[in-house]
């Protein structure tokens, strides 16, 4: 990757990042009980910002050198592929924002589960990347791998899971406005949906994905989050689907706590943040 390269990726994923916020007011005319309000977008303030701290690192990389070279090649954790993927990320999200604009929801629901892909194939390029060198950054460059973690990591994984609960909420309005669908089912449906593939994620990072997800902790915030304020905003008395997304916050607080209890008992048994060069043993 040249320099030229890296200033051109990295500006595409800062509009990209504050592209996303822009579809709040535009949302709001296919509200659901789903639908987060117009002012749970706030959050994309920290978003945001995440987002372009990151962004800001991976470019002084290309600015610093190691005595292998410079620090973006060695090693190279932040791969071409995870740049062109946020490169197509950004392209398929400016599509999807023009369809929405122009009242295509169908498309845009297609577009934005082709989002929500492409940047998931960012992280797991990142996180692949991350476990090949995490030896190495451990014992030369431990401030490296603590950046790395909690900037780009948890940075890409909060837009990542703001654009899947957004295609969810999406979708129960296309049930209603496309498919036909009664209101009151559409949301059922796709909160039971919701509730499953939370469930599979969370057994997954706790399991077969512990070893890349272990410090990736912003998916849990950012779905309490979302479900608060729909919660609050949506909240009507004996109503099924509120108390259906009220049992689906209080299911992600019980998952942030116990993520981070299990990373608390585990950093003790097995690799942690940070490598103890007495315990590593390179081949």
């Amino acid at each position: 990757m040249t320099l030229y390269e890296g200033r051109k990726h990295n500006i595409l994923a800062i509009l990209f990042c504050f592209s996303i916020g822009g579809l709040a007011n535009i949302l709001d005319k296919y509200v659901t009980k789903l639908s987060p309000p117009v002012w749970s977008y706030a959050i994309w303030f920290v978003i945001g910002l995440w987002q372009t701290i990151w962004v800001i690192y991976v470019f002084t990389t290309m600015c610093r050198y190691t005595e292998m070279g410079p620090m973006y090649r060695n090693p190279p954790v932040i791969s071409k592929l995870f740049m062109w993927s946020m490169l197509v990320a950004l392209v398929i999200n400016c599509v999807a924002f023009l369809f929405l604009i122009n009242d295509w929801l169908l498309l845009f629901v297609i577009f934005m589960l082709g989002l929500w892909f492409t940047l998931s194939l960012a992280l797991v390029y990142l996180h692949v990347r991350l476990d090949e060198y995490w030896v190495l950054l451990g014992l030369k460059y431990r401030n490296e791998l603590t950046i790395l973690v909690i900037g780009v990591h948890n940075g890409v994984s909060i837009a990542t899971t703001w654009v899947a609960l957004t295609c969810i909420s999406t979708i129960a309005s296309l049930g209603v406005s496309v498919a036909g669908l009664s209101p009151t089912l559409s949301e059922c449906i796709v909160f039971t949906l919701f509730l499953i593939l939370m469930t599979a994620y969370f057994i997954l990072d706790l399991t077969i994905w512990d070893r890349y997800l272990r410090f990736t902790f912003t998916v849990y915030p950012i779905v309490s989050w979302i479900l608060l304020t729909t919660v609050v905003e949506r909240w009507e008395p004996w109503s099924g689907v509120n108390l259906y997304t009220t049992l689906g916050l209080i299911v992600s607080l019980a998952m942030f706590i116990v993520k981070i209890v299990m990373v608390i008992i585990r950093r003790d048994k097995s690799w942690g943040l940070f490598v103890d060069r007495n315990d590593v043993d390179i081949a």
